[in-house]
């Protein structure tokens, strides 16, 4: 290859390792990072107002299905910068341009259901359909680029682009079929409310025809006869092709590495190499942005009655207390880490961790739900009618008070809303307690965890007879947790009033608090890694482990390709 063409390719990263003091962190920079992390905020902050203003089952719908593809973005970059490396030149800047203007593009499009849901009348769902399926072909772009062009071992490079080239091209198909339903609903309706409506208005025997940006002012008048809930021309289907298309997807990887990567370390002919320390960091990132986001729906609302500051407070205590309760459960040594422990594991890990944020996010969100619940005078505003079923002198109001973009919501209102808040709230946080725990299991494994309950067999000193001893102690505060996760699956059935369920949360969290600590008073010396003195060790030993080392994931070992440095 001509030397000009070097550092226009990308090289293999050198992945740390086990036993070798070779070790290449990704040369990924703070201000990179930070800049990246804005267009995911910006992601955040929309993706609450879709369960903002409709917090239904349709609501929780569009939400999955608008974060899902902006979380598999986010990974497809982390996996690809914790494997390769790539140069500082033109051709890489603006190709990273490039990527951010689609993301930030796809961001913009995130709206309310009523236009999401409404493909024929706004362009909001064709717009975040294609520009989602021009990132998915960016990717492509990275795995063609080193299947081509990859500097290194170079049968590793091909096998790997050519599997990495599959997933995501079945990922891209499913985007490409939602951008097509999209668009055909959109451009082949005359009557899109962007190209112009015939709005007829009941002022004596006149009628006319309007532009969009005057159809609102008609509403707000009383003189159109629109009902701006009309759900004739609603389609869930691009939506649920992006769902399912991230669906299929995350199971279609999870079943080729459960049943199609071999487990006698032939896996390493074909498997790069990753940075987990570089995982584990960024991680660690996304979680902090996440609780962010949280942290920034509690404060952009405005409110001076006393169940605004109890809700208030008690959210802002209970994200910090999530946010400490994360990273003691979590390890800080890749030696710890489900991704090097074990294929299954890791692939388990990577799964749950999704559904573990998109739950995070929306406890957020119905923190921002309950302040408004408890700052709105109900019976002033008939249980919070939003837009549709307020006066129209009050629609304005409503659009200051959802602090979100103005148009009409279509949700649930009253008591519906009210319950429906309580039923994501509570789902949400029992999502994330079952997540943190499951993610427990996956880092230090199923059958250790079980060995903790039960010690050494006992032998009579009459009889010499052996009985199981089982640590009761233990199993009470397994028992506990799984109760406190349980409570909180149910709590919604029998209560919405969201002052209470805001300091219910925060007292369950205090539990699973005190049940770390207790479980570190009561199991001392299982070398259980979310024991927070555990995660300054070195990691676990190889004959603690579950596995034999064959079924080790291939991240313990040395790097099988190494930067080519020649011209």
């Amino acid at each position: 290859m001509p030397a000009i063409a070097t550092k226009f390719v990308c090289s293999l990263r050198l992945a740390n390792v086990k036993n070798g003091a070779m070790i290449n962190f990704c040369p990924v920079s703070i201000g990179e990072i930070c800049f990246l992390i804005s267009f995911y905020v910006a992601a955040f902050y929309n993706l609450g107002n879709v369960l903002l203003t409709n917090p239904s089952a349709t609501g929780l719908l569009y939400f999955l299905g608008c974060f899902f593809p902006i979380m598999n973005l986010w990974h497809e970059k982390l996996w690809y910068d914790s494997r390769f490396v790539y140069g500082d030149d033109i051709y890489h800047k603006i190709f990273e341009v490039i990527v951010l203007a689609a993301l930030a593009t796809s961001i913009s499009y995130i709206s309310p259901t009523e236009k999401m849901s409404d493909p024929s009348s706004y362009v909001e769902m064709f717009g975040f359909s294609i520009s989602i399926t021009f990132c998915a072909f960016l990717n492509i772009v990275r795995s063609i680029e080193c299947y081509f062009w990859g500097r290194g071992q170079r049968k590793i490079i091909e096998a790997a682009s050519l599997r990495d080239l599959r997933w995501k091209l079945m990922l891209c198909a499913f985007y490409v079929s939602a951008s097509i339903t999209s668009g055909i609903a959109y451009f082949n309706n005359k009557d899109s409310s962007y190209e112009g409506s015939v709005v007829e208005i009941s002022d004596g025997n006149e009628t006319a025809s309007e532009e969009h940006n005057r159809i609102m002012a008609a509403i707000e008048s009383g003189k159109a006869n629109v009902d701006p809930c009309d759900k004739s021309g609603t389609t869930d289907v691009p939506i649920l092709l992006l769902l399912l298309g991230y669906i299929f997807n995350e199971l279609y990887i999870f079943v080729y590495i459960r049943f199609c990567i071999p487990k006698n370390g032939e896996h390493k002919n074909s498997t790069i190499p990753m940075n987990i320390d570089f995982v584990i960091h960024r991680h660690g990132e996304w979680i902090m942005l996440v609780l962010g986001e949280s942290v920034l729906s509690l404060l952009i609302v405005d409110g001076f009655a006393r169940g605004f500051f109890m809700v208030f407070y008690c959210g802002i205590v209970t994200v910090v207390l999530l946010q400490y309760l994360h990273f003691r459960s979590q390890p800080h040594h890749p030696d710890s880490h489900a991704l090097r422990r074990h294929k299954d594991a890791g692939a388990t890990y990577v799964i749950l961790f999704a559904w573990y944020s998109a739950a995070l996010i929306v406890v957020g969100a119905s923190y921002k739900m309950f302040l408004y619940e408890s700052s709105i005078d109900y019976d002033a505003h008939r249980r919070l009618g939003w837009f549709s079923f307020l006066p129209p002198d009050n629609w304005h109001e409503g659009i200051r008070d959802l602090a979100a973009d103005a148009g009409s919501s279509c949700g649930p209102y009253g008591e519906e809303r009210k319950e429906n808040t309580a039923y994501l709230y509570c789902g949400a946080m029992a999502i994330v307690f079952f997540c943190m725990d499951t993610i427990v299991l996956c880092h230090v494994g199923l059958r250790k965890e079980v060995s903790r309950c039960q010690f050494k067999d006992a032998v009579c000193t009459v009889t010499g007879k052996r009985s199981k001893n089982y640590n009761y102690k233990g199993i009470v505060v397994v028992t506990f947790r799984c109760a406190i996760t349980i409570f909180m699956a149910t709590l919604s059935l029998w209560m919405s009033d969201p002052e209470y369920l805001a300091e219910i949360g925060l007292a369950a969290v205090v539990a699973q608090l005190i049940n770390r600590f207790l479980g570190d008073i009561f199991f001392p010396d299982d070398g259980h890694f979310g024991d927070h003195h555990h995660h300054q060790k070195e990691g676990l030993d190889d004959e603690d482990d579950e596995y034999d080392e064959e079924y080790k994931w291939p991240n313990v070992t040395h790097p099988q390709a190494t930067e080519n440095h020649d011209a």
